[in-house]
């Protein structure tokens, strides 16, 4: 009886981070990415693959240089908006042009998923 409470147990033990993990809903229409990055100064821009559940890429989009806070965070804006309805990732490369030749970093990994969900309705008036 001793090793069936045990062996439970463990297999709660074992099941209690996914169950947490499962619990955290991905964020519905993301309006930011943010990362960090070492050569932020000499990066001349960033661009984020959008990534099916697949993990196929959607779309590309450039996305600027963004902003790089005091802790080495860069802030880039990011709209789900034209993106399908749908789960997804995103991977983020840096790009440095120099002499009209644009260098590409390696890809980031894949983020947290997110959801692209319709919008709810604004400014409702009764007439």
């Amino acid at each position: 009886m001793k090793w069936l409470i045990a062996t439970i147990g463990v297999c709660l033990l074992l099941l209690l981070p996914s169950l947490a993990a499962a619990q955290v809903p991905p964020v519905q229409n993301p309006s930011a990415l943010t990362f960090d990055s070492t050569d932020h100064a000499v990066i001349t821009s960033y661009e984020i693959d959008v990534l099916k559940a697949t993990g196929a890429i959607d779309r590309t989009i450039a996305a600027g240089k963004g902003t790089q806070d005091a802790t080495g965070t860069v802030t880039l804006a990011f709209n789900a908006q034209p993106i399908p309805f749908g789960t997804y990732t995103v991977k983020v490369r840096g790009l440095v042009t120099m002499n009209g030749v644009t260098i590409k970093s390696k890809d980031s990994v894949a983020s947290d998923p997110f959801e692209r969900v319709p919008g709810q309705p604004v400014n409702i008036k009764i007439k």
